[in-house]
């Protein structure tokens, strides 16, 4: 929670907002006019993270090891031929 309330804070001094104010009723808490016109932002991304999150991830060590191998394979060096040769002496051709 406190690492909430720190947010909040960094996020009321970066807009020179308060973002929430007590209720009128005394109960809770509303968003200024500010932070009402904030909310349509976070809404789509939100609810493409939750759509990540709820997805199925499901980790395959075979998948993950042909992916690398391809890595492996696509590695592609930048460099002049001396630092090649200095680097890769077993490249050296």
């Amino acid at each position: 929670m406190a690492s909430l309330s720190a947010r909040l804070t960094r996020l009321r001094h970066l807009l020179s907002d308060p973002l929430f104010i007590p209720a009128a009723s005394g109960r809770g808490m509303v968003p200024t006019p500010h932070a009402a016109a904030l909310q349509p932002e976070p809404d789509p991304l939100l609810e493409r993270f939750n759509d990540f999150v709820n997805s199925a991830h499901v980790f395959d060590p075979a998948v993950q090891a042909a992916l690398a191998l391809k890595a492996q394979h696509a590695f592609k060096s930048e460099l002049d031929d001396e630092t090649r040769r200095a680097l890769f002496p077993q490249n050296a051709a």
